[in-house]
């Protein structure tokens, strides 16, 4: 008899001890989620406050270069603007992050890549990002309607009849068989190769008054050169490097320091292209 009174004891009490400690879990889960939540809820708060008050924005204007969009932008805000992301709108739309910094009270112009195939570009879309208590934050945007070309006429890399090369010029579209598919995506399939190497280099085109040079992506195998010439065909700067993988390699965001009048050059032992030529500014 005393045997069966313990049972229904014993069930009681670790029925009771359970409830506890699950009650207990959920208490210590439900502390740890409203704790998460309010900071969540905090950092939103901080962010918002820090980007209607301290970031100021303006688009002063952008260009439609062909290969690249040229977008100058103004930061009247408080703080540093620690990167870009920005939307090309047309007949599609196309986001990019662009990692260039502007000062607070500075000015800037940016080139953006243009993806190969884009067309009737109409307008930018500006979302700055910034840093909040040490993380990258993303703030409202600023539109601005595109102008044609602002003036500034580059050698537009999708055309044969801007360049010279010592072989045949091909689209880079159309060699994208041979391309490590792991690297291709849409914007980098603009521009135009030299499928077994050799030199292409531009028409003479004007660096405006403001900038620092010219910027453009490459596809190479083998060595390489690429330089910055005058009408004189005076070499005014030379990067010259190696591919020594033996596949065909990206070589992104190139820049040549250069003014007034000048020619491109590019030169790749095994492969060689130019693409996404575009003009930039040191701040």
């Amino acid at each position: 008899m005393k045997k069966r009174g313990i049972s229904p004891l014993i069930a009681t009490v670790l029925l009771i001890g359970f409830t506890i400690v699950l009650a207990a879990a959920i208490f210590q889960w439900g502390g740890s989620l409203v704790e998460k939540l309010k900071a969540q809820s905090e950092e939103k708060a901080l962010t918002k406050i820090t980007c209607v008050s301290d970031v100021n924005i303006d688009i002063k204007q952008a260009c439609n270069l062909i290969s690249s969009a040229l977008i100058t932008i103004d930061n009247k805000g408080n703080i540093n603007v620690k990167g870009l992301t920005v939307r090309l709108i047309g007949d599609k739309t196309y986001v990019q992050k662009v990692d260039e910094e502007i000062d607070s009270f500075g000015a800037k112009k940016i080139s953006v890549k243009m993806p190969y195939g884009i067309t009737n570009l109409k307008q930018v879309e500006v979302f700055p990002r910034i840093l909040v208590d040490g993380k990258e934050q993303t703030c409202d945007s600023k539109i601005k309607n595109v102008d044609p070309n602002c003036g500034i006429q580059l050698p537009d890399v999708n055309d044969i009849n801007d360049w010279t090369g010592t072989g045949n010029l091909a689209l880079v579209n159309s060699l994208s068989g041979i391309l490590p598919p792991e690297l291709i995506n849409q914007y980098n399939l603009n521009g135009l190769a030299l499928e077994n190497g050799g030199t292409i280099t531009s028409v003479e085109f004007e660096i405006p008054a403001g900038f620092s040079g010219v910027v453009f992506d490459s596809w190479v195998k083998g060595n390489y050169i690429f330089e910055l010439i005058d009408s004189a065909d005076k070499v005014l700067v030379t990067k010259p490097g190696s591919v020594t993988e033996g596949a065909i390699s990206y070589q992104g965001l190139i820049h040549l320091d250069g003014a007034e009048t000048v020619k491109l050059k590019v030169y790749g032992s095994e492969f060689i292209s130019i693409s996404q030529l575009g003009l930039y500014q040191y701040q």
